[in-house]
């Protein structure tokens, strides 16, 4: 294992119990080697890995160095002396569970793999969770998940490493792990271990591990050189999908929140930065793949429009669930920017604020509030809370059945309530509405809008909780039932 240190205490010291504990160590004494190399802390963190070292000097490897700038160039120290036949990186303020080396070798060896991917859990912070919960002999590095997580905190086939002659970037101070790991991945079989958490990716309480301090001159500099790095690592009939990644983290870590306080010059050196970047590399197919947020957010700041970015990115921190606008045919994500001069000024069209269908389901599926539901014999009606705009100039359909094939014997219609929407299903007279719909109604919103393609799509979310009276046999029915006290068969 390789971990590289600088001034990460007091979190250093239970990343170091944790690779204490590992147990490939304790049943294999020996088969385990870790390379600290502290980059010239000034915290005390190279007095405990001296610490450890001395108390396990059949695990600990301790280089002390003055400081790198970065964490590349002791990675690449601790690759140089590494001898396993896996290399693991872990960062100093992270942790492992106790099983994870045992268990990733093994699958490794198993599979054959090259690069194998544990399952990660955040601690204080998001991590993609794609590839938790099952286990993969091999994935598609071009396929959706891998962009997401080009951190190095996976385990690396050494063989492999010196077979491609893989080193860190020294040039590049924050990101240098992923042209490595984007390398390494494209260039072997990836196996992933998602059934046991693996690694637990730590925040520290004063964000101090988001970088090394790095000034902004230096952090546009590195954001440039790594987006060429991978750019140039990836076919090009792939690029765009991979950039999707850049565009939306990266580019958005060069416009902080307090970009409207900086001093112009620091102010005009990031957005001259995202200009150059966007120059280069932003085509037509990456427009088309990028999210509604990532996309508005680009072309405010190529159009320097500070106080409209300022107002996104204060929006999208508190949150990123915006309402629904629905009107010409689109669904558009009702961002605080949207119908804006500065929106106009920067080209911004609803087409750049249109969501996909799955993206619309997605929204109104998590938004959507179910009120009781009231019967009569041919007739349900029930209260909704929507997740729309209350701009929207047009409502979805209600109909039920299936997603895709609307029993026509029904009538569904939505009507907006104030800030409410009041569903209305209606069977022809003398029709009992409870047994047409079999016990348990499906019933769905949702409608048609115009794709990115300019193609028409369907979305359509179900609405649940709807169970005829009697009480029904549904699962949300049986919860009640026995939080009533009522056990079924009794």
């Amino acid at each position: 294992m390789v971990v590289a240190v600088y001034n990460t205490l007091p979190y250093l010291e239970v990343c170091l119990d944790s690779l204490v504990a590992q147990t490939l160590h304790r049943d294999r004494p020996g088969s385990v080697e870790v390379i600290t190399v502290d980059d010239g802390s000034t915290d005390g963190s190279g007095a405990v890995l001296d610490t450890y070292a001395a108390r396990h000097p059949e695990l600990f490897t301790v280089v002390h160095q003055a400081n790198s700038g970065g964490p590349a160039q002791p990675s690449n120290l601790a690759l140089d002396r590494a001898r396993g036949r896996w290399v693991y990186f872990v960062g100093a303020d992270d942790r492992l569970g106790a099983e994870a080396l045992e268990r990733l070798v093994a699958h490794g060896d198993r599979v054959a793999a090259d690069v194998v991917i544990g399952a990660q859990v955040g601690v204080g912070r998001f991590v993609p969770n794609a590839f938790v919960g099952k286990d993969r002999d091999e994935i598609d590095p071009y396929g959706q998940h891998l962009r997401w997580t080009l951190a190095n905190s996976k385990l690396f086939r050494r063989a492999h490493i010196e077979r491609l002659g893989l080193r860190y970037r020294e040039d590049i101070r924050i990101g240098s792990d992923q042209p490595f790991t984007l390398r390494a991945c494209l260039a072997g079989r990836v196996a992933v271990l998602g059934s046991y958490d693996c690694y637990f990716v730590v925040r520290r309480h004063d964000d101090s591990n988001i970088t090394y301090g790095v000034d902004l001159a230096r952090r546009a500099a590195d954001t440039e050189r790594l987006i060429e790095a991978v750019a140039e690592l990836v076919p090009d009939e792939h690029r765009a999908h991979f950039l999707v990644r850049h565009f939306t983290w990266e580019i958005n870590r060069l416009l902080p929140g307090n970009l409207d306080a900086l001093a112009p010059p620091e102010r005009d050196l990031l957005l001259t930065a995202v200009r150059r970047i966007a120059d280069r590399w932003y085509t037509p197919e990456l427009h088309q793949k990028l999210g509604v947020v990532p996309r508005v957010r680009l072309r405010l700041a190529l159009a320097g429009e500070v106080d409209a970015l300022g107002s996104l990115r204060e929006a999208v921190d508190l949150d990123d669930g915006f309402p629904v606008l629905l009107r010409n045919g689109r669904a558009l994500s009702a961002l605080p920017v949207l119908d804006t001069p500065a929106s106009a000024r920067a080209g911004l069209t609803d087409g750049d604020y249109a969501l996909g269908p799955r993206a619309v389901a997605r929204r109104v599926r998590g938004g959507i509030e179910v009120g009781a539901p009231r019967w009569e014999r041919d007739r349900l009606t029930v209260d909704l809370a929507l997740p729309l705009d209350p701009a929207s100039t047009e409502l979805p359909s209600v109909w039920v059945g299936a997603a895709d094939e609307p029993d026509p014997g029904v009538d569904g219609s939505l009507v907006r309530d104030g800030s409410r929407y009041r569903l209305d299903l209606r069977a022809p007279a003398g029709t009992d509405l409870a047994s047409r719909l079999g016990g348990r109604a499906r019933v769905f919103v949702g409608g048609r809008v115009v794709a990115r393609d300019g193609h028409h799509r369907c979305w359509a979310v179900a609405i649940t909780a709807l169970d005829r009276p009697g009480g029904g046999r549904g699962m949300l029915a049986r919860l009640r039932r026995r939080m009533a006290g009522v056990r079924d068969g009794r």
